[in-house]
């Protein structure tokens, strides 16, 4: 998550919170849950595209399923 497109490489964070998450790092994953969805904010504002709204969609329900520990596979 270095580099250029860290600001709005959502795919990258959305996964970096789910390893964050399955080795019971919820406050990091949560963190990393946040820069997913900022990201995913940050590209439609450049590539407003039906794909990322979708996505970011998704990154918002994985949120939800950190916080209640639910979170059984990543896509």
């Amino acid at each position: 998550l270095h580099g250029e497109t860290r600001n709005i490489n959502y795919w990258a964070w959305d996964k970096y919170s789910w390893f964050l998450y399955i080795v019971d790092k919820q406050d990091e994953a949560i963190e990393a849950n946040h820069m997913a969805q900022k990201a995913a904010e940050e590209r439609l504002k450049i590539i407003p595209d039906g794909i990322t709204v979708q996505t970011l969609k998704e990154i918002k329900q994985h949120e939800q399923q950190i916080r209640d520990k639910n979170w059984t596979m990543y896509p």
